[in-house]
């Protein structure tokens, strides 16, 4: 897989987790930071990559 690809992709990852931490902020909730591992398939299911990235 394409080091572009993955980078983008774990980009928006990140920053959805960035936008669910600052909406539930008023209610008194987070999400912690934690690792999160991405696993990305082609389109017959066999795996193309597995990455972790800290949020």
């Amino acid at each position: 897989m394409k080091k572009e690809l993955m980078d983008k992709i774990l980009s928006e990852i990140s920053k959805g987790i960035k936008e669910a931490r600052k909406s539930i902020k008023k209610y008194g909730a987070t999400i912690p930071k934690q690792d999160i591992m991405v696993i990305i398939r082609n389109e017959k299911g066999a795996l193309q990559a597995i990455k972790t990235v800290e949020v």
